[in-house]
């Protein structure tokens, strides 16, 4: 069994380990990239905890749960553009110190969720004599590619978080104007969505009349049920282009 003392000290956000989709998340964010997933076990408890960089050098359980909270509603948004996953809820945070002890702090009331269906596989590779060939060197998945560039980036960050929100109205139009943004003005978005580019902006048309409450109304509405796949798509073609793979 793995204990404590097997990893590096330092602060970690804890989880909710009866997540049905664990083993997704724990391939999307594989260890050596950031944020990371571990599993830390020890003689009495066993606790699945989201690991970043960004954790480092805080020295305030209260600090480390503000910057977990803004990470997680941006893992909610990639998610919500790459699957449609179910609750990863943040519990509290923990910390490993020095000697291997690890101790948690689990906030009740804090209850951070997504959701997502996607299956995450291995295949094997043979050459043409039936020799494995090796497999790539380990890389960023796309979603930690894109929390990396949302510290760089505002858009980004801001995009992600109301893309983790896409069940109203109001965060998709506000999703759609950072699109916009970040795609270099509405006729270039509409250039990169191609042939679904009326979809899309029927869908922000929607969206522009709802946040307003407008009792008279000319176009017929996109449902919301068809807004979401819609927006995903758009955020997955724009950040395809601003954000390279690692």
């Amino acid at each position: 069994m793995t204990t404590s003392s097997d990893h590096k000290p330092g602060w970690v956000a804890t989880l909710a380990p009866d997540n049905p989709h664990r083993d997704y998340w724990e391939r999307a964010l594989t260890a050596g990239f950031d944020p990371s997933f571990e599993t830390i076990s020890t003689h009495d408890k066993t606790a699945w905890v989201l690991r970043s960089a960004r954790f480092e050098h805080i020295t305030e359980a209260l600090e480390v749960r503000e910057i977990a909270e803004v990470i997680i509603a941006q893992l909610n948004g990639a998610q919500a553009a790459l699957g449609d996953l179910d609750p990863l809820k943040l519990h509290g945070v923990g910390k490993v110190d020095y000697d291997g002890s690890f101790s948690t702090i689990v906030f009740g009331e804090l209850t951070i969720c997504a959701k997502a269906h996607m299956a995450i596989g291995s295949v094997e590779v043979r050459d043409s004599l039936g020799n494995l060939v090796p497999p790539p060197p380990p890389r960023a998945s796309l979603t930690q590619s894109w929390i990396q560039a949302a510290r760089t980036d505002d858009d980004i960050a801001d995009l992600l978080r109301y893309a983790g929100h896409s069940d109203n109205w109001y965060d998709i139009y506000k999703a759609m104007e950072l699109l916009c943004r970040l795609a270099g003005g509405k006729n270039k978005l509409s250039s990169m969505l191609g042939d679904s580019a009326g979809a899309v902006e029927h869908m922000r048309e929607t969206a522009n009349i709802y946040r307003h409450a407008r009792p008279h109304r000319t176009l017929v509405p996109t449902t919301l049920c068809a807004a979401k796949p819609l927006l995903a798509f758009a955020i997955r073609t724009v950040l395809a282009k601003r954000v390279p793979p690692s």
